[in-house]
């Protein structure tokens, strides 16, 4: 067992869902429910089961009482020896991003970092990314996939125009450096420099890899963090692109100082300096740094690395993801855990396909049909009942000869005899409640 004392570990779990209103408008995107368990312990799953146990866990005035409360009271399966360290920005900033946030933590890490998405489902092996991270002596390692699960047939109401999946990546032919990465939205305002092909003459455009989210970076770059000014407010839409420019614009002592040197600057020494960090000082950096460079690496986590990797960040792959949790627990869970959260694939129940998922606490009747779909913990399928591409969530009841398409029933409906629903989301006005998930 190698236990990464080196490396601290910070999970964004304040995101509102703002592409998935139809279920977050009832319940914080945190705890939005995967396989009976709340989405943010899967980040922290991960984590733990790479032997990365310092965490900070970034929060928002919408979940931040009730993720403190589930870990509290040991209401999830147990992650034993994690040290958790829950931040809460406060309402005032509930419009920060992701660089507003990191830097608010900024004093608190200690150490090289990981930045873990807190709407990622995944079984990663993290191990080989972060021995690459060491050898490479890198900047800044970027986790990318061939595997993610970036959509998925989503139910509820159809959607008409669907999001753009796309990340555009540039690799050198010869090598995992990282030049260039942008989602497919923003690839038009992002186009790569012509400094990078200067520089680097042979190398690859691609779709072919996903972004997951997942960056270990070197501490040096929380200084570049506390310079930047107020434009820069997503880590990958904004902060990640600049880093990897720097491998092929004009070096930058300052910033080379930032990173490499051998004291770190406060706040108040850095913070809104921004337009002096890139306008002046530009000369050949001092002997205490003139043999570094920014070099930033690309990590292919292939299968072997990574059955699942769902980022939640659409109803989609939140579907998919509690597929896939549901047929695969083994893959998330010990067994403790999966008594826990009361999982089990072990039964085989007639009229389920194989791409559905069924909790092992649903009651399923006679002659049903369930296709493509997740059926969560306590849930009733009355008799003769079909049901096709939804999610029918806790202790919801379904009743007899009753037809659901791509729908989301939400927690403690109840469907009467022969109700036909499609492309629907059915949910309470309050917060779908997940104190009775557990056992």
């Amino acid at each position: 067992m190698t236990v990464f004392t080196e490396f601290q570990a910070v999970v964004f779990a304040g995101g509102y869902g703002n592409k998935m209103t139809d279920v977050t408008n009832n319940i914080p995107k945190p705890l939005l429910p995967v396989a009976n368990v709340p989405l943010f312990w899967y980040a922290l799953n991960t984590l733990h089961r790479n032997y990365i146990y310092d965490i900070i866990l970034i929060t928002n005035e919408k979940c931040d009482e009730k993720v403190r409360e589930f870990l509290k009271n040991d209401d999830l399966p147990p992650l034993p020896g994690l040290n958790i360290e829950i931040v809460n920005p406060g309402p005032e900033n509930d419009d920060w991003g992701t660089v507003e946030a990191l830097r608010f933590v900024a004093d608190r890490i200690k150490h090289d970092f990981i930045l873990f998405s807190g709407d990622i489902v995944s079984d990663i092996n993290l191990h080989e990314m972060l021995q690459q991270h060491r050898a490479e002596d890198s900047t800044m390692t970027v986790c990318l996939t061939e595997n993610a699960i970036v959509s998925g047939s989503a139910p509820g109401p159809v959607v008409k125009k669907p999001p753009k999946y796309r990340d555009f990546s540039i690799l050198p032919a010869d090598s995992n450096r990282l030049l260039f990465l942008a989602p497919e939205d923003d690839f038009e305002e992002m186009k790569p420099k012509h400094q990078l092909f200067v520089k680097y003459q042979n190398v690859h455009l691609t779709a072919r890899y996903s972004n997951c989210h997942i960056y270990i970076m070197k501490h040096g770059l929380l200084n570049v963090i506390k310079s930047l000014d107020d434009n820069f407010s997503s880590i990958t839409a904004e902060f990640i692109p600049y880093i990897l420019e720097l491998q092929y614009g004009k070096r930058d002592k300052s910033i080379m100082r930032m990173i490499f040197g051998e004291t770190d600057l406060h706040d108040e020494e850095v913070h809104g300096d921004y337009e002096h960090h890139h306008q002046h000082d530009k000369e050949t950096s001092s002997s205490q740094n003139h043999d570094q460079e920014v070099q930033c690496f690309a990590y292919k986590a292939t299968i072997d690395a990574v059955q699942t990797m769902a980022r939640c960040n659409t109803i989609g792959t939140w579907f998919e993801a509690n597929k896939s949790v549901l047929l695969t627990p083994k893959n998330f869970f010990t067994a403790e855990g999966i008594n826990i959260a009361g999982l089990s694939n072990d039964r085989k129940l007639p009229g389920v396909d194989g791409r559905s998922a069924v909790d092992e606490e649903a009651q399923i009747g006679t002659n049903v049909k369930i296709v493509g779909s997740v059926i969560m913990k306590g849930a009733k399928i009355g008799n003769g009942a079909q049901i096709f591409n939804s999610v029918i969530c806790q202790r919801v009841i379904i009743g007899e000869k009753c037809h659901i398409g791509a729908s989301i029933i939400g927690n403690d409906q109840s469907i009467p005899d022969g109700t036909r629903l499609t492309n629907s989301v059915l949910q309470n006005e309050g917060e779908m409640d997940m104190d009775e998930s557990f056992n």
